[in-house]
């Protein structure tokens, strides 16, 4: 199933039955600029493939797979770690730059021309999370970002990159508590587990 981002409510779970492939667009376009936290800096940023936001009794659970086809976000880079900043492409950055901005005058913790790729989970602002029995492949950058929530618990699941894509980290535990991983496959370029 190809699919945009996807922004999920209150008493919405997702399932995903053996053999099930959620697909991630590859569409720079597709992916909108939300208020978030990458980085430990609050900005602007591009939004997860799968948006999970001030939820709670959230499950998110089956033996299904979800593909961020980091591959091919990383294959339209002009050099490897690159942000898919192809001269013309969809982050291209301006043929001249403009004049030095003074000290100060840029919004804090934004980035002109840097839409950044998609993580490919962010659960942000919840509780009571179970995450459990998915595989997890190609993120185009973090995987799995737990960001400002408390009582989750990751089980049982799988983490691949595959390709060497940079800052692939596999679980990122952001300003969050109560958060317990158990039985973790990862494999990827970056970190496996992060703690922020």
């Amino acid at each position: 199933f190809l699919s945009g981002p996807l922004f999920f409510k209150q008493g919405v779970n997702l399932h995903l039955d053996k053999n099930a492939v959620l697909l991630a667009s590859t569409t720079a376009a597709d992916y909108p600029q939300i208020n978030t936290r990458f980085e430990g800096v609050e900005r602007l940023f591009t939004a997860a493939f799968l948006n999970f936001d001030h939820m709670t009794n959230l499950q998110i659970s089956g033996d299904g797979t979800i593909n961020g086809q980091g591959d091919v976000w990383l294959a339209r880079s002009p050099r490897r770690g690159g942000f898919g900043r192809a001269r013309g492409g969809p982050f291209s950055r301006p043929a001249t730059r403009p004049a030095t901005r003074p000290a100060g005058t840029r919004p804090a913790g934004t980035r002109p021309n840097f839409p950044g790729r998609p993580r490919l989970i962010c659960i942000s602002n919840s509780s009571h999370v179970v995450f459990s029995g998915l595989h997890l492949l190609k993120q185009p950058i973090w995987c799995l970002h737990i960001l400002y929530s408390n009582d989750v618990l990751i089980d049982n699941i799988s983490i691949d990159a595959v390709a060497r894509i940079p800052s692939s980290d596999g679980i990122d535990v952001d300003s969050s508590k109560s958060v317990t991983i158990s039985h973790a496959t990862i494999a990827c370029n970056d970190h496996n587990i992060s703690i922020k």
